[in-house]
């Protein structure tokens, strides 16, 4: 019942939106993703976070990070799917009505560096002797609430913000939420997404950009004119998927089980649905009229802080050639 609400949330949500594209399509400046190499840590661990940007091709794109944590009092229900663990992933839509993340006054709130195009959220303090930076470290965090201690096994969340500027301008402000845990085994991310479009597979290799994913076979997907190409995960999904801990609205610990849910994105064209969760997995991509390459995106989430996510091109063709292409459905 949580998962189908919190899906009926989001879908939900994709209504407010000021115009009349459907979240799935982009067209403009979009933060689709936030992924943190690691969405639980142990208190003093180093986490680096990365976005996945889409809409901005040709133009000159500034990511600002900063991160913040609110460690006061948090309820039942903050715990339980909404507030601080609010995993549904409203962040994808860039900023239109999602939750604000570091907010005016938020504290430990802080600037992030960046090393290697990922913000670096320090595990220590950068310096003992000057309190304001003490507040980098994730330790610090952790220790200097004392209120905080209780829900370190559960997760104490923090909040990763990206404000993107594009050509001088701010666009949109986009969070991502991660956990310090004491728990021995920490949760993870989803693997990197392998799925196929119509009869071609492609994955997310990372070797030069962890957000795209190459075709398995080395051929860039085709398709012929206006087509209903189907979108498919991999379905090995049930291996990676993890419990956790988590309260109930009165207070009562249960475990919590992740499920797969994919998010899908397109420069054009229409897909349905949207947002398919496990074990329906398949969404229908109906391409574009306009001729030539267009870019798909898939995120991957958990359902608790996990998510991974690719890009990749396909070629809109009058006519398939004869050397390759893909199966419509």
């Amino acid at each position: 019942m949580i998962r189908r609400l919190a899906l009926l949330t989001l879908l939900l949500a994709a209504c407010d939106r000021p115009d009349f594209d459907p979240p799935s399509v982009v067209a403009g400046p979009r933060v689709l993703a936030i992924v943190a190499d690691r969405p639980e840590v142990a208190p003093g661990d180093e986490v680096r976070v990365r976005a996945m940007i889409a809409g901005v091709d040709g133009r000159d794109v500034e990511l600002r990070w900063s991160m913040c944590v609110d460690t006061g009092p948090v309820s039942a229900s903050d715990l339980f799917g909404g507030g601080a663990f609010n995993t549904t992933g409203e962040e994808q839509y860039g900023g239109d009505f999602a939750d604000p993340g570091c907010e005016e006054g938020a504290r430990f709130t802080t600037p992030l560096a960046i090393e290697d195009g990922a913000a670096v959220v320090p595990g220590t303090c950068a310096d003992p002797t000057e309190p304001w930076r003490c507040t980098e470290g994730l330790a610090s965090i952790a220790t200097g609430a004392p209120e905080a201690a209780p829900l370190l096994e559960l997760g104490l969340p923090f909040v990763v913000n990206v404000d993107l500027w594009v050509d001088g301008e701010f666009e949109l402000r986009a969070y991502k939420r991660v956990a310090i845990t004491s728990r021995a085994t920490p949760g993870t991310n989803p693997p990197r997404p392998r799925f196929a479009v119509g009869g071609v597979w492609l994955t997310s290799r990372g070797a030069d950009d962890p957000f795209v994913c190459a075709p398995e076979g080395g051929e860039r997907p085709v398709v012929a004119g206006v087509a209903d190409v189907r979108l498919r995960p991999d379905p090995d999904d049930e291996a990676w998927r993890e419990t956790f801990p988590v309260l109930t609205l009165d207070g009562t610990r249960i475990t919590g089980e992740e499920n797969a849910y994919y998010s899908w994105f397109a420069d054009g064209g229409e897909l349905d649905p949207e947002v398919t969760v496990a074990p329906a997995r398949d969404a229908i991509w109906t391409t574009p009229e306009e001729r030539g390459i267009h870019a798909l995106w898939v995120v991957v989430r958990d359902g608790h802080l996990g998510q991974s996510a690719c890009r990749v091109e396909v070629e809109v063709v009058d006519v398939v050639p004869p050397y390759g292409g893909i199966d419509r459905l």
